[in-house]
């Protein structure tokens, strides 16, 4: 039976109107025939066009179609094909028997790189993945036995305009017959999209280990102090009273922590407000120059405020700390200038929205290190679970990407660079690229119960005015996460 192939992520965006909302992605070609004349089918491509097809087919790479499409506030008539490689949202909107609606999310993102396999008259096998909730690329190490958990990258990448590089130590990972190896793998309900994939290595001295800034700048550090005092009554303000040492000018504070899982439900609570105007912010999300700048500002304010100084009065803000990843717990460091401040003592103050970080350690190190040599090495190879090289695809940040679906993996090969056993060497991981998450149903939204009078014509743009003022939006989150 002749297979074909659809670059499809299966994120299901959950549309309620009236009554009950059916949703199932797509996961084979019988899916995207029209089997009923009142079904539309609603796509979003890679320009940014809508379009709205009430008589459709697929054909062997592409849709085929009639309809009318939206463009630059424009509805026009529309008749022909859309390559499967070219659609990036789809859904399925059909009348119900008692003349309600029913959406039927078909898939989000539809794009080229790396696809489903799926048999044109049958059902395939559905691939599972293993982990609940939201999060990013699972980075796995070989340490000479077994492949070991270790990273999560760009995890805050939700959406092409919001691509980023991330940085992670492997310490972990050993060289085995003169190479080092590593698996990303999508485990989670999402479509991860990777641009370039990395790895370097950077010497050290022996007994000492490497820590990552939040711009991935590496530092050596041996011993790291434990607080004196620690007052975390509140859970999302740790306050850390450190002994300074005398003439101490500097310091590195290094945190480790996890973030907890709030996005994902967020999002999902936001597209079943919206109903069938989703699509339509999905659009926002990628390609309005507003609503980016919105959603930039509310990852800022996300992140992990760090204050220190010697404890009398107002703190002065040293620097943030970004969301990272829901699974691994993440390290970064922090330079303190404690030049101007005076006492025998450092006061560290950690603050964050509610319910977004669960902090796991807080030390600092006084003795510390950077400008370290690294050496960026070779790839060998990068091959995918279906088999495909995706070498060119990973090699650079070129708009050419690696496609993983779940549970896919990509397994990458490097040389591990010439044996110097005069120093110790660690590795570090750098990826770059952005993930859509996949939505499921929800029968309620606790994030916009008091706006339910809103006028579904009008709640796209009230969404937005929502993120413009926060204000009202954080005693909703507080309320979500029980505070």
């Amino acid at each position: 039976m002749q297979k074909f192939r659809i670059a499809a992520a299966l994120a299901c965006l959950v549309l309620t109107l009236v009554s009950c909302v059916t949703v199932e992605p797509v996961r084979e070609r019988a899916q995207l025939q029209q089997a009923d004349s009142s079904a539309t089918l609603s796509l979003l491509t890679k320009d940014g066009t809508i379009y709205h097809l009430t008589r459709y087919e697929a054909a062997v790479d592409a849709v085929r179609g009639s309809g009318t499409r939206e463009f630059a506030g424009r509805t026009l008539e529309f008749s022909g094909e859309l390559a499967f490689d070219d659609i990036e949202y789809a859904q399925v909107e059909q009348a119900n028997r008692t003349g309600t609606i029913a959406a039927t999310a078909v898939a989000a993102v539809i794009a080229g790189a790396v696809a489903v396999d799926m048999l044109a008259e049958t059902k395939t096998e559905v691939k599972p993945y293993p982990r609940e909730g939201e999060s990013c690329p699972y980075v796995y190490s070989w340490n000479g036995r077994e492949y070991v958990l270790e990273a999560e990258a760009f995890g805050t990448s939700l959406g092409s305009a919001l691509q980023r590089e991330t940085r992670h130590v492997l310490p972990s990972l050993r060289a085995e017959n003169g190479r080092v190896r590593l698996r990303i793998r999508n485990e989670r309900p999402e479509t991860h999209y990777i641009d370039r994939v990395g790895l370097r290595r950077i010497r050290h001295a022996h007994g000492t280990h490497v820590v990552l800034d939040a711009g991935g700048h590496p530092w050596q550090v041996a011993a790291l102090s434990a607080p004196l005092r620690i007052d975390d009554s509140d859970a999302d303000r740790r306050r850390c009273v450190f002994a300074r040492p005398a003439g101490a000018r500097r310091a590195l504070l290094v945190v480790t922590a996890k973030n907890r899982e709030m996005t994902g439900g967020i999002f999902q609570e936001t597209f079943a407000w919206l109903g069938t105007d989703a699509l339509r912010f999905v659009r926002d999300l990628e390609r309005d120059d507003q609503t980016v700048r919105l959603l930039r500002e509310w990852l800022r304010r996300c992140a992990l405020e760090v204050r220190a100084g010697a404890g009398t009065g107002q703190l002065p803000v040293a620097g943030v700390i970004d969301p990272e990843g829901t699974e691994v717990a993440f390290t970064r460091a922090l330079p303190l200038d404690l030049a101007c401040e005076a006492g025998e003592n450092v006061v560290v103050e950690l603050a964050a929205l509610p319910g977004l970080w669960d902090i796991r350690d807080v030390r600092i190190a006084w003795e510390f290190t950077d400008g370290l040599q690294s050496e960026q090495l070779s790839v060998v190879s990068c091959i995918t679970t279906e088999g495909v090289d995706a070498g060119e695809a990973l090699s650079g940040e070129d708009g050419r990407y690696c496609t993983l679906l779940p549970p896919e993996a990509v397994d990458i090969e490097c040389a591990a660079g010439p044996a110097d056993a005069s120093a110790a060497w660690t590795y570090v991981v750098e990826a770059a690229g952005y993930l859509h998450l996949w939505y499921r149903p929800q029968t309620n939204s606790g994030l916009f119960a008091p706006f339910a009078d809103v006028p579904p014509a009008k709640r796209r743009n009230f969404v937005r005015e929502m993120m413009g003022r926060p204000s009202l939006v954080l005693p909703l989150l507080a309320a979500l996460s029980g505070k």
